[in-house]
């Protein structure tokens, strides 16, 4: 249930959430049932990557792979870092000065209470590459400013399966200024 919630709200601005949502209802099942159909929970309440999907065809399996990895990084943005809602960068772009110096990360994590914003760029994958990772760390460095606001943190987040029909991981690497932590 706690994962409906974030597909709910990932990527939708909290203003946008009530006055919206009747409006996104074919988007939000969609979604759900995406979803349903790829992950099921194991007998310990992880999360696993489902039987269901093994017939797909590898585009297809890449496509879901992106679903997932932008409502895990949703999960652990609230669960880990605070944040309700994860407004799209281009989306933000249209309320907020967006100083950026190339493609940006997916995502941005903001709290009104304390004016402050997090990066976050979400990955889905089957298999994590050492590329996959340096170049999603590319994309963070890229953005420097939100209305005169640098980045608390700058995270890549990675979920994908230890292996296929098995749990659900997520990798995490937090950028900090001239220091990258791997959380």
């Amino acid at each position: 249930m706690e994962l409906l919630y974030d597909i709910v709200t990932c990527g939708m601005p909290s203003f946008s959430i009530k006055n919206r949502y009747c409006k996104r209802a074919d988007e939000i099942k969609y979604k759900y049932y995406l979803l349903k159909t790829a992950l099921e929970v194991d007998d310990h309440d992880y999360i696993t990557i489902s039987d269901n999907i093994k017939y797909l065809d590898s585009s297809e399996k890449i496509f879901i792979s992106y679903y997932i990895g932008m409502f895990i990084t949703k999960l652990v943005s609230r669960k880990i870092f605070d944040y309700e809602y994860l407004v799209h960068l281009g989306v933000l772009s249209m309320y907020k000065k967006v100083v950026k110096t190339n493609k940006g990360p997916d995502l941005v994590g903001f709290n009104r209470k304390n004016d402050d914003y997090s990066l976050f760029e979400a990955k889905g994958r089957q298999i994590v590459r050492k590329e996959t990772v340096q170049s999603a760390k590319q994309q963070l460095r890229f953005v420097k400013y939100i209305s005169g606001i640098k980045p608390i943190a700058s995270v890549v987040c990675i979920a994908h399966p230890i292996k296929e029909g098995s749990r659900l991981i997520c990798s995490m690497y937090d950028l900090v200024p001239d220091n990258e932590v791997y959380l």
